[in-house]
């Protein structure tokens, strides 16, 4: 088997049969760890899990890609291991990279968090405290706007007051 096809006959006896990594780990004679770290295989996109299949990429490179917290990075970093012939050694320290630019664009960020989810995050959070408005944050570069949303001259009111803002 492939590595990828062992990765699916392990996420089937998880699914199927209802067996946790352990016992799948004693059924085939494998470390608990190879078991976790082949079934994590499954996560990436199917394109690369093709190029593990068919040994342009091994599964150490597939686990260096998965290491990377922005799925949107996932091709950039494939092409750019493929094309550059890279080691594993050498696809962990690119993903590190990456890792580490995404946490510098904005330091707010939490670690492994991409920018849109992080802002989607306080979308939410700054909704909920008030009381449900719509809120949108838009982001380019450095320049930010946070915009609220509201139908009538009550919602305005009632977001005025939520601000402090006096409405004689």
């Amino acid at each position: 088997l492939n590595p990828i096809e062992e990765a699916e006959a392990f996420r089937r006896l998880e699914k199927e049969f209802g067996r946790k990594d352990l016992q799948i780990a004693k059924l085939t004679g494998k470390d608990r760890s190879t078991v976790s770290n082949s079934i994590r295989l499954l996560e990436l996109t199917d394109d690369i899990q093709d190029d593990i299949r068919f040994k342009r990429l091994t599964p150490g490179h597939g686990r260096a890609i998965l290491s990377i917290n922005d799925k949107n990075l996932w091709p950039e970093a494939r092409s750019r291991v493929m094309t550059k012939n890279l080691t594993v050694r050498q696809a962990e320290t690119l993903a590190k990279k990456y890792n580490d630019r995404v946490k510098k664009k904005d330091p707010k960020t939490k670690a492994g968090e991409s920018d849109a989810a992080y802002y989607e995050s306080l979308e939410k959070s700054f909704s909920d405290s008030l009381g449900g408005f719509k809120v949108s944050i838009k982001y380019k570069g450095k320049t930010k706007k946070v915009e609220i949303s509201y139908k009538t001259n009550k919602d305005m009111e009632i977001l005025m007051t939520k601000f402090g803002v006096k409405t004689d």
